[in-house]
């Protein structure tokens, strides 16, 4: 305590009044001299939307030691803002005190560092703001006063930088025209171009639009039950089933029926007499053995049956014969 009652004694105050940056490189009323010490509030993005949180960086930079630092009196704009957490990140060693409450406005960042200097940069505290909702516009947040001593008591002097922070009005998506669809998805457009309510399709049992034949496959169609998308699969050929046609056919002592759609010989059987020499099966007349018909069904006739040209080399050879031996006893009777 006596160390801060000789500074304030001493009238070492330094004012600076920083409106929150949403852009590390903000410039504001005072720039930000080369190597001079800074303090900056940073925020992480330009804007926020009403209803989402922004974090804000302290930021110290080109620290050249201090003993005791202090923020003091950082004000925001509560109409648009709410703070809801301040974090102490730990690069400068000692002591730290925050706002007694998030509630207060304004509130203070004090370090006491003791008995050394200390010469760490970088973020030295995180501020949590969320966006009141139904809010735009700029927020500000600004700086009363940075009072900074070294271990020896001497003044350390610190620039100030400025910058702005937007609220965004919170979008109320809504859904817009016809379902959109993919092979697997569906969902609705928001006018801001945002996909809304996206979900794999509900497929339904499925119709048969195309019968199958046995030539050609037949197709079956689903129907998504939310979007109308369709999808097909097919359905496989039929097995051919013969159509016979009307009545047999026979020959040779054989009978069959014929496929009216492939042509194919079905029920193909040798002839089997009944009583009346008519197949069983077909009603044709079944030639018998002594008609001489041949295993594979076809007829085999003899010189008795009328086959003239048998009889005819029969008769050749004969008069060979005659010839050879009526030939033979010529020559002897000579001799």
């Amino acid at each position: 305590m006596k160390f801060f009652k000789l500074k304030k004694l001493a009238g070492l105050v330094l004012a600076a009044a920083v409106v929150v940056t949403g852009v590390i490189g903000a410039t504001g009323n005072t720039a930000e001299a080369a190597g001079a010490p800074t303090v900056k509030l940073e925020a992480q993005a330009s804007s926020v939307t009403a209803g989402d949180e922004l974090k804000v960086n302290v930021v110290l930079s080109n620290n050249p030691g201090v003993a005791f630092f202090s923020v003091t009196d950082i004000k925001y704009d509560d109409t648009k803002l709410d703070l809801i957490e301040i974090k102490n990140t730990g690069v400068m060693d000692g002591s730290f005190t925050g706002a007694q409450t998030l509630d207060s406005n304004p509130f203070s960042l004090v370090w006491s560092i003791g008995t050394s200097d200390d010469k760490d940069n970088g973020t030295i505290a995180t501020l949590t703001f969320k966006a009141v909702e139904d809010t735009s516009g700029a927020a500000n947040i600004t700086i009363g006063s940075v009072e900074a001593f070294n271990v020896a008591f001497d003044e350390v002097n610190v620039e100030n930088i400025d910058g702005s922070v937007t609220v965004v009005e919170k979008h109320n998506h809504a859904a817009t025209g016809d379902w959109q669809f993919d092979k697997t998805h569906h969902w609705k457009e928001c006018s801001c171009g945002e996909d809304l309510d996206k979900a794999a399709h509900t497929w339904d049992a499925g119709k048969v639009t195309t019968q199958p034949t046995e030539k050609a496959e037949g197709v079956k169609t689903y129907t998504c039950t939310v979007c109308k998308a369709t999808k097909t699969e097919a359905i496989a050929k039929l097995n051919h089933t013969h159509d016979l046609k009307d009545g047999w056919k026979a020959e040779g002592g054989y009978h069959w029926q014929e496929c009216n759609g492939c042509n194919e010989k079905v029920n193909y059987g040798k002839c089997e007499a009944g009583a009346d020499g008519l197949c069983k099966v077909c009603g044709t007349k079944v030639e018998t053995a002594d008609e001489g018909t041949t295993d594979d069904g076809k007829q085999e006739t003899s010189p008795n049956t009328g086959d003239t040209a048998t009889a005819a080399l029969w008769f050749v050879v004969i008069a060979a014969a005659v010839v050879v031996v009526g030939g033979t006893r010529m020559r002897k009777s000579v001799r």
